[in-house]
């Protein structure tokens, strides 16, 4: 199953998690990853990647593997890089109860990094996005004073990125770098 999921709490009682208040009005709380939430993840990550697959003519009958391996990739990678100063937090519809997204994020000193914000398919185009990343840039403005992120070009949420203030920092070809600073707004 891995390793339990470690947050910023393991930084001590000064140190909280760098998790945004989240609006009442988006319908949605946040509440810690557990292992137990792996299978949702599993969906959730397969559904922000089938569209790039399918377009690339990947074999359907593959897919699920590959990406199976790649979220094993991924989850390995975030526990052992973002484990402290981290935050690993499933997005939960209030009415509902069931599980719509993941948020995590990472702090260290000068940045608040988003490090993963995915939405079940039917949960975007909502306004969610917009309003985590908004509460989001108020965690900043208070606690490091720089939001940052990474994307790829393609994906659509680029365009939401821009239109909050994000400033692209460093294009890699495959990824921009971009950065919110409340000083330039």
């Amino acid at each position: 199953m891995g390793a339990p999921m470690v947050t910023a709490t393991a930084l001590g009682p000064d140190a909280p998690p760098p998790v945004p208040a989240v609006p009442k009005y988006l319908g949605i709380k946040l509440r810690p990853e557990t292992d137990g939430d792996e299978p949702f993840l599993r969906v959730l990550y397969r559904s922000t990647r089938h569209d790039e697959m399918r377009r690339a003519g990947f074999d359907p009958v593959a897919m699920q593997p590959f990406l199976d391996s790649q979220f094993d990739l991924q989850r390995r990678h975030y526990r052992l890089h973002y484990a402290l100063g981290g935050s690993f937090s499933i997005l939960v519809c209030r009415r509902k109860r069931e599980p719509v997204g993941r948020l995590y994020t990472h702090e260290s000193p000068g940045d608040l990094r988003v490090v993963d914000l995915s939405l079940m398919p039917g949960w975007q185009g909502r306004g969610l996005g917009t309003g985590l990343l908004t509460a989001l840039q108020a965690l900043a403005a208070q606690r490091t004073g720089r939001l940052s992120l990474h994307v790829d070009p393609a994906n659509r949420a680029a365009g939401l990125y821009k239109r909050l203030g994000f400033r692209i920092v460093d294009d890699t070809g495959m990824s921009w770098r971009m950065e919110w600073c409340p000083s330039r707004d």
